[in-house]
């Protein structure tokens, strides 16, 4: 990089931290654990059935490592059970039961939540940021483990790239459901 390169790159950050807004990439380390919560989320499959997903846990990147925990986001929005319910394409139930994280595939931190955003939420909990989460799950109906899946949990808060939406979807793998249309639902991640 020339020199000048440099020195521009220099007076951003510094522009950045006078105006209260941190690089993005600055919250995008892979150290220390980030808790995650998603709320309501729906999403559709190719053939119309649903799937509504609860829950939260903690996870951290270095070493990689998801439990069920999650006491900022306990604090913050009380007991978020991790639970599903499918419904086929007319609403009726098809299994209802229980989700455990175990394994992070991957994250992608969007950045720490702006302050507007927070004024919009009329606050939001010390930490909180934007991302987009992959782990394994386990999924168990009553306390018999049915299949396997992969989750993704996208937050919007912070800086997300140009086509993200705010998304919790689901593939169960070994399965045709494959869970990837939007419907509804709210996410949040908190650096701890």
């Amino acid at each position: 990089m020339r020199r000048t390169g440099l020195v521009a790159g220099v007076l951003v950050l510094l522009a950045a931290f006078a105006y209260g807004e941190a690089p993005a990439a600055s919250a995008a380390s892979k150290t220390g654990s980030i808790e995650f919560g998603t709320i309501n989320s729906v999403a559709r499959a190719s053939n119309g059935d649903t799937v509504l997903i609860n829950g939260s846990g903690t996870f951290s990147l270095q070493p990689k490592s998801v439990s069920g925990s999650s006491p900022l986001i306990e604090a913050a929005f009380g007991a978020v059970p991790r639970t599903f319910t499918h419904r086929d394409a007319r609403g009726n139930v098809i299994a209802t039961g229980t989700w455990e994280p175990t394994e992070v595939l991957s994250y992608r931190s969007f950045g720490p939540a702006t302050a507007a955003q927070s004024a919009f939420f009329g606050g939001l909990p010390a930490g909180s940021e934007g991302g987009k989460l992959m782990i394994k799950v386990a999924l168990s109906v009553g306390s018999v483990h049915v299949h396997d899946g992969i989750l993704t949990i996208v937050c919007e808060l912070g800086q997300p790239p140009k086509n993200s939406v705010e998304t919790t979807l689901l593939l169960v793998q070994g399965t045709p459901f494959n869970f990837r249309q939007v419907v509804s639902g709210d996410n949040i991640f908190i650096r701890e």
